[in-house]
């Protein structure tokens, strides 16, 4: 009840999306199911009103197609992903693993890969 609050107080607060599951850590401590679930509830109360822009991905990307296809499932109008760190992959393998889940999940609108976060 406290989380649906939430989404209709910051509907009714002008926001232009919300962001369900997104890069702030909340998401690492969930299994998928609650993953899921947490984005169906924010779709759900959203109800078409704005759009909803779930947090999936990691690095493994087979894990991260089928987390995003089942927020997609489950209401969510966007995808937003967790950039593979650069480091851990070579510039090429990073290439594919991009293209591999852009030609895997279907949107009708955009895919946003959001870069590791500094202070």
């Amino acid at each position: 009840v406290r989380y649906r609050e939430l989404v209709e107080w910051q509907i009714d607060q002008g926001v232009d999306f919300l962001v369900p599951c997104g890069s702030t850590g909340e998401a690492a401590t969930l299994s998928t199911e609650e993953h899921v679930r947490v984005v169906a509830i924010c779709a759900e109360q959203a109800g078409g009103r704005v759009p909803v822009v779930a947090g999936a991905g990691g690095n493994d990307t087979a894990k991260a197609i089928a987390l995003s296809r089942s927020v997609v499932e489950s209401g969510a109008t966007h995808v937003m992903l967790r950039a593979i760190e650069p480091q851990t992959i070579a510039r090429a393998m990073l290439w594919l693993a991009n293209h591999e889940f852009a030609d895997s999940v279907l949107l009708s609108d955009t895919i946003e890969q959001v870069g590791r976060q500094t202070d």
